[in-house]
């Protein structure tokens, strides 16, 4: 009887164990970091300046509507995903993501443990019928990208997406993927809306630091980081095709909170067979 108590103590005591890990290691928990003095939140007054007298504005409004932060701690490319795919019209949630197809490029198991890569990220949001176009920025330049910036955040209807490495910022040497919203001419300074809101704020980025920041290699797929731009696909072709802000914005920026698992709708698609893609390195 005194053994068979102390065995189901031990075992008690190994589940409760069992899920702080998990908790810890996937689950996101308010930890507010402070910003390198060359990067700006969005929610302070100089912040504020910098979004009403941004030249390139047009896919803020939308975005700031279907942006929700990562529901795990690698899903900043999920949830750059949702927020991009949810901006066009789809009804999403970064569980609900992982329709079959999506599965087959990376199944969420993997992404929950590993994050994705540039590649993986384009494949996923091409199995929702969007267009996606990969830059690489070791293939480009800084005045590439600042061009496609602008372009991208002066039009409705598409979406630039970042893939970076957050130590070149000045913060911790992790990989990060969040969507842009606005660029500043005067300043040259990018809108991130990053995705780990339980850590960090919606920040304004010096282009060239940003720039610097994806020129590094992804150690996965050994490719260098960049990247995506994203829009309808025409005619439901998927694949790789190498305003003034209102008074009324629904800014639905959530400042550096942990995420709460009731608010989320699971969904019950299940990760299907993980599937490489054939011209892209994932």
């Amino acid at each position: 009887m005194r053994r068979a108590k102390t065995a189901a103590i031990m075992l008690t005591a190994l589940l409760v164990l069992s899920c702080l890990a998990f908790w810890l290691t996937f689950i996101p928990i308010a930890d507010p970091q402070p910003l390198p003095d060359h990067l700006i939140a969005v929610d302070t007054d100089r912040g504020r300046t910098l979004l009403h007298e941004a030249d390139a504005i047009e896919d803020f409004e939308e975005l700031s509507r279907s942006f929700e932060p990562l529901v795990l701690n690698n899903f900043c490319g999920v949830a750059s995903s949702v927020a991009v795919l949810n901006g066009m019209g789809r009804n999403l949630t970064q569980t609900g993501l992982f329709n079959n197809e999506a599965s087959s490029v990376r199944p969420i198991w993997r992404v929950a443990v590993q994050g994705m890569t540039l590649g993986a990220l384009s494949g996923i949001v091409r199995s929702h019928g969007a267009k996606a176009q990969i830059h690489r920025a070791d293939a480009s330049s800084l005045d590439a990208f600042r061009e496609a910036v602008v372009r991208n955040l002066s039009t409705d209807g598409d979406y630039l997406v970042v893939n970076y490495q957050r130590e070149k910022l000045g913060q911790r040497a992790i990989a990060h993927i969040s969507p842009l919203a606005a660029y500043n001419r005067k300043t040259d300074r990018a809108l991130l809306m990053d995705t780990a809101a339980h850590k960090y704020p919606h920040t304004w980025v010096p282009l060239p630091a940003l720039f610097a920041a994806m020129a590094t290699t992804d150690p996965e797929s050994l490719r260098s980081r960049g990247w995506l731009e994203i829009s309808e696909a025409k005619h439901g072709a998927k694949g790789i095709i190498d305003r003034p802000l209102s008074n009324n914005v629904n800014f639905r920026y959530r400042p550096r909170h942990a995420w709460n698992p009731a608010s989320q709708n699971r969904s019950q698609d299940l990760p299907g067979q993980e599937l490489r893609l054939p011209d892209e390195r994932l």
